[in-house]
C-alpha cells in the first residue's frame, strides 16, 4: 500500500539522517526500493546512500548475507554488467541479489512441501543452501565462476552438502515446470531413480545434470574422508562422472 499524502508530507519534513534510518529499518530490500519511489527527495536519498542502506538491510534480513551479496556481484560480473572494480556500486548488482533471494524463497518453499510429503521427520535445509546451487548454475554458464564454486564446496561439511542435495531435489519435484525452468534447473523428462536399473543422463537439461553431478561428486569425495575432493574438480570442469549412485 502506498503511503498517504499526509504520511508522505511527514516523511519529507524529516532530516536526512532519520530518513536513512527509516530506509534501514525496512523489512526487506524490495520494500526500501518501493519507498524510494514515493517521492523524488526519497529517491535521491536512496541513490546517495544506496550502498550503505542495502548492506545494512541485508545484514539484518538475509541469511548469510555476505555470501548472497558476493554471489550477486559475481553473477553481475559474469554477465558483463560490471567490471572488476572494487567495490562495485550496489545499484548494479542489487537486481541480481533480489532475484537470487526470490529464487531461494521459492526453492525453499518447494522443499518444505516436498519434505513434508516424503520425509516429514527430516530436517529442512537452510534458506542459504540455495546459494551454492545458484553458483552451480552460474559456473555451468561461465567458467570464470568455477573457482568460486570449487572453493565453496571444498569448505562445505558433509551435512551441508547433503542439504544442498535435498534442496536441489526439491526444486525438481514439487515445483512446476515453469518455476523449475526459472530456477535454471529443469529435467526435460524424468530423473532416473535409485529404484530403476538405468544410469542415463540423456534425458536431462544440461544445467540440471551439471548441478547434480557437481554436488554428488563433492558428497562422494567428502564421504571418502578427504579434504582434497579429487572428483570435484573434474565434475566442475564438466567431465561426465557416473554419479547417479552414491
Amino acid at each position: 500500500m502506498a503511503p498517504s499524502a499526509s504520511t508522505t508530507t511527514g516523511l519529507l519534513s524529516m532530516p536526512t539522517e532519520l530518513l536513512i534510518r527509516i530506509f534501514e529499518d525496512s523489512p526487506d530490500i524490495p520494500t526500501s526500493v518501493r519507498l524510494s519511489s514515493v517521492h523524488k527527495l526519497l529517491h535521491n536519498i536512496w541513490l546517495d546512500n544506496n550502498d550503505y542502506i542495502v548492506r545494512s538491510i541485508a545484514k539484518s534480513t538475509i541469511p548469510q548475507a555476505k555470501e548472497a551479496m558476493d554471489l550477486a556481484v559475481l553473477e553481475t560480473r559474469c554477465r558483463g554488467l560490471i567490471s572488476h572494480e572494487s567495490p562495485p556500486p550496489s545499484h548494479l548488482w542489487l537486481p541480481n541479489l533480489v532475484r537470487i533471494l526470490d529464487l531461494s524463497a521459492t526453492a525453499h518453499a518447494g522443499c518444505v512441501s516436498y519434505r513434508a510429503m516424503w520425509s516429514p521427520r527430516d530436517d529442512l535445509p537452510h534458506l542459504a543452501c540455495y546459494y551454492p546451487i545458484r553458483l552451480c548454475v552460474l559456473a555451468f554458464e561461465y567458467p570464470e565462476a568455477r573457482g568460486a564454486l570449487h572453493a565453496r564446496l571444498q569448505t562445505s561439511s558433509a551435512n551441508q552438502l547433503r542439504d544442498y542435495y535435498k534442496l536441489y531435489t526439491a526444486i525438481q519435484n514439487p515445483l512446476s515446470d515453469e518455476e523449475a525452468t526459472r530456477q535454471g534447473l529443469r529435467a526435460s523428462i524424468f530423473e532416473p531413480s535409485r529404484f530403476q536399473n538405468y544410469r542415463s543422463v540423456e534425458f536431462t537439461e544440461d544445467r540440471w545434470a551439471y548441478t547434480r553431478q557437481v554436488i554428488v561428486s563433492a558428497m562422494r569425495d567428502r564421504r571418502n574422508g578427504t579434504n582434497e575432493l579429487p572428483e570435484l574438480p573434474a565434475a566442475i570442469d564438466g567431465y561426465a562422472i557416473d554419479s547417479w549412485y552414491f
